[in-house]
């Protein structure tokens, strides 16, 4: 056992040229330490600096993905051929049907458009209207709707319609978001 300790005493010696002291791994260490504290330090200023970019970037994608939304809801209320007859610039046309996503040949049905949502896009428009006034406009846009259909629609939704009652008519407007 103690002829072992004696050759690896001799053996560090002998490597001491190769091999780092401890104190010199010990400073390396320090030094390490030292850049990766300044390394996080710059890392934490550039976030903050990149922060606000970053929550413009992410309401502008909210932004953009809700109004491709609506673009959608719009289009299924309105129809292929309601809309082609009013623009008549056949790029513009084309710009507004690549932001719609095809169902059927292009246009989303009014079928799969909820009630509530073409309530909504109407009043959006209209800001207040009578129970037979959206019915007669949705109706107008091909979209089948009752009186007690809407109802049943407001009433599921009472976070986004208000109503009032005015003589025998009920009257319905979106709530203040």
């Amino acid at each position: 056992m103690r002829e072992t300790k004696t050759l690896d005493n001799v053996s560090c010696v002998l490597d001491n040229n190769r091999m780092p002291t401890y104190e010199e791994i010990l400073r390396s260490m320090i030094q390490n330490l030292k850049y990766e504290h300044s390394r996080i330090t710059e890392g934490h200023e550039q976030m903050t600096q990149n922060e606000e970019a970053h929550r413009r970037f992410v309401d502008a994608q909210r932004d953009v993905k809700s109004r491709e939304e609506r673009l959608q809801r719009l289009f299924a209320i309105l129809g292929l051929k309601r809309i082609a007859d009013s623009i008549n610039d056949p790029m513009k046309m084309e710009e507004i049907l690549e932001r719609v996503e095809p169902e059927s040949d292009t246009e989303k049905s009014s079928d799969s458009l909820s009630l509530w949502e073409a309530v909504r896009e109407y009043l959006i428009i209209a800001e207040e209207g009578s129970l037979a006034e959206i019915v007669r406009f949705l109706r107008y846009s091909g979209i089948k709707a009752t009186r007690q259909a809407i109802e049943s629609a407001l009433k599921q939704h009472p976070e986004t319609f208000k109503t009032r009652k005015k003589e025998r008519e009920k009257y319905v407007s979106l709530k203040e978001q």
